[in-house]
């Protein structure tokens, strides 16, 4: 009897859902590792400073402002005032004490409408893409990168999407561009169709006193990350009296409504906290440097001090088997640490750990 010939593509649900996964991020929480998206805001709301900050950051592999960054080379597509950009990098350098060759300025804009003229940027792309794709091309601003295009035609817009999708996504893994809002500032300017197709969206707003806060519009497969406020200050440039702003001081809402703690993440922190004091080390400069730790000890998360805080977990296994009730143990404090850190509880770097209310920061 002839076997009956199964579907090439077609793959049974039990058989699919093995596919899910955790989200890989560019900046843990924030901006995933994939996708395409927009960062928008009214003009001078301080958008493209808080771009550059996240471009900066990335491309030095630091921490953007206590949230882990994953490092990679980042094109910057300077649509707009060049010279202002490399004032920006410059007070960046400064204010983090860092310096990088990840970050790549293409001093011009690049017409995602237009292939001939987007050849150029394509052609040195490819270049530095040897082994690994770049993690993150900005184009600041769409509205510079797309010249002849009709920012309310959907057409218009489908044709810069199959641009980004055939030439530009096989050589980046994330894609972002800065954008206008639209005349009642409750959306980016333009098609709704630019919205419906981007895995992220975040909405820069200007407030007094030179503060802007970072909301969240759309998180494609994830939850939106909670609001964000950042202190833009000067930092001299030491270069005949020039100087730029750079975003400080993040104020996540969490900070002014933190999370409840239940018992066993109380208990957690104070196992921490006395091993900090019994045996704690003076936080190591470059973790120190990374944070704006100004004062201040950790703790090396070692064996011994996992040990002790297993001892107040409770073990969600069904099973008495020591094997897997370990196991459970310790998904369970890898589950608590991460939520401990994202709430701004802790601090981890380089398999050490702090207190942050036991610190001083620079930015407080």
């Amino acid at each position: 009897m002839e076997a009956i010939a199964k579907p090439k593509h077609l793959i049974p649900a039990n058989e699919f859902m093995q596919n899910i996964a955790e989200t890989n991020w560019l900046i843990e929480n924030i901006l995933p590792e994939d996708g395409i998206g927009e960062l928008w805001g009214a003009s001078g709301s301080y958008k493209s400073f808080i771009m550059l900050d996240m471009a900066f950051c990335i491309a030095c592999g630091t921490s953007w402002h206590g949230f882990e960054t994953k490092q990679g080379k980042v094109v910057y597509v300077a649509g707009e005032a060049p010279k202002g950009v490399a004032k920006r990098i410059k007070a960046l350098s400064i204010h983090y004490g860092l310096e990088t060759d990840n970050l790549l300025v293409f001093p011009k804009p690049s017409n995602l409408y237009n292939l001939d003229e987007l050849k150029v940027l394509l052609d040195d792309v490819k270049l530095e893409t040897n082994e690994e794709k770049i993690a993150l091309i900005i184009f600041d601003t769409l509205h510079r990168n797309s010249a002849g295009a009709r920012e309310d035609s959907a057409d218009d817009w489908a044709v810069i999407l199959n641009n980004l999708d055939s030439k530009l996504k096989p050589l980046s893994n994330f894609i972002l561009w800065v954008h206008h809002s639209g005349v009642n500032a409750d959306k980016s300017r333009g098609t709704t169709s630019r919205f419906a197709g981007a895995d992220w969206s975040a909405k820069v707003e200007r407030q007094e006193d030179k503060r802007a806060t970072l909301t969240n519009d759309k998180q494609k497969d994830d939850e939106a990350f909670q609001t964000m406020a950042f202190n833009l200050i000067p930092i001299d440039l030491d270069f005949n009296g020039l100087s730029s702003l750079v975003p400080v001081n993040v104020e996540h809402t969490m900070k002014e409504n933190k999370r409840y703690l239940n018992r066993e993440q109380t208990d957690m922190i104070g196992i921490i906290r006395l091993a900090v004091e019994s045996r704690g080390i003076d936080i190591p400069k470059e973790f120190k440097e990374r944070e704006n730790i100004t004062q201040g000890k950790c703790i090396l998360i070692d064996k011994a001090l996992k040990e002790d805080i297993f001892k107040v977990l409770q073990s969600t296994s069904k099973d008495d088997d020591p094997t897997k009730v370990y196991d459970a143990k310790r998904k369970k404090y890898d589950r608590y640490k991460k939520e401990l850190i994202k709430n701004k509880y802790l601090t981890e770097y380089d398999n050490y750990i702090l207190i942050n209310e036991d610190c001083i920061f620079k930015y407080s």
